[in-house]
């Protein structure tokens, strides 16, 4: 399981590239990040078990 140092990283790794034509403003991106992730019981960032990460992205847009 990956693990990142900061929503940062995770939003730099994970939310810019995989968007693709997906527009999301910086604040929905903060918000897609913290929906997807969760410290674990080591202190590391990880991602939350099964969250499904364009159904979150629609959610925080308010495609849904």
């Amino acid at each position: 399981m990956a693990t990142y140092a900061t929503t940062a990283d995770y939003i730099e790794q994970n939310i810019t590239p995989g968007l693709g034509d997906v527009e999301l403003t910086s604040e929905q991106a903060q918000e897609v990040a913290h929906r997807m992730t969760e410290w674990n019981e080591d202190g590391q960032l990880v991602e939350r078990e099964g969250m499904d990460f364009w159904d979150v992205v629609a959610d925080v847009r308010g495609d849904n």
